[in-house]
């Protein structure tokens, strides 16, 4: 679960964000030339620093926080990715920290 959840919080606190206008079209059936792309990896394909799994890993272990305090951070570190539009590489496990500190909290009360 540590894995997956440093994958989560990595990609949103670091992904790209970009205002929504309107509806998104939904896009034709993809061809061979769509398909065929020079990007060297698809934009879901983010994978976590071997340090920061660990870290989620370790912090887990020791809190043993409920599932719920867990899928809250997601929501929390979610929610401050916005107010941070570029932020810095190690930033990701303060805001893990912040993000599991303000659902333990939340749900506690």
């Amino acid at each position: 679960m540590a894995n997956h959840l440093a994958q989560l919080i990595i990609w949103f606190w670091f992904a790209v964000r970009s205002p929504v206008t309107s509806p998104p079209i939904p896009p034709a059936e993809p061809t061979a030339a769509d398909l065929a792309t020079d990007e060297p990896f698809h934009a879901l394909c983010v994978t976590a620093p071997d340090g920061f799994s660990s870290f989620v890993s370790h912090i887990l272990h020791l809190t043993q926080v409920s599932h719920s305090v867990v899928l809250l951070s997601i929501l929390y570190v979610r929610r401050m990715s916005k107010l941070f539009p570029s932020p810095a590489a190690g930033s990701e496990k303060i805001a893990f920290i912040i993000g599991l500190m303000l659902g333990n909290k939340f749900l506690d009360e």
